[in-house]
């Protein structure tokens, strides 16, 4: 199987992709989005999921002074992936 990128990011700016509704999930109320994301941000929650290959890439800022390390999120299986991180929000919300 072929590993595809399915998201790109950065570590100041997150995800080019919300991964809740990326998931199929509907939309978090406001308590379950700040009990999510209130203690984990997307990198680390992509980091539990086997799926998912975060690799680190060189692009150039535009900004001078501006320091960001930029990333893709590779698969080879996006329902896994889609799976996995539905377990681990499910997890966190207390609901898995």
């Amino acid at each position: 199987m072929t590993h595809i990128v399915v998201f790109t990011g950065s570590i100041m700016n997150g995800l080019n992709k919300d991964l809740v509704s990326w998931c199929g999930m509907d939309p978090l109320s406001d308590e379950q989005h700040d009990l999510l994301w209130g203690t984990i941000n997307e990198q680390d929650l992509l980091e539990e999921c086997d799926a998912a290959e975060i690799c680190f890439i060189e692009e150039t800022d535009e900004h001078p002074g501006c320091s960001d390390e930029y990333y893709e999120v590779h698969c080879e299986d996006e329902a896994m992936l889609k799976n996995q991180i539905r377990t681990a929000i499910f997890a966190r919300l207390g609901q898995g």
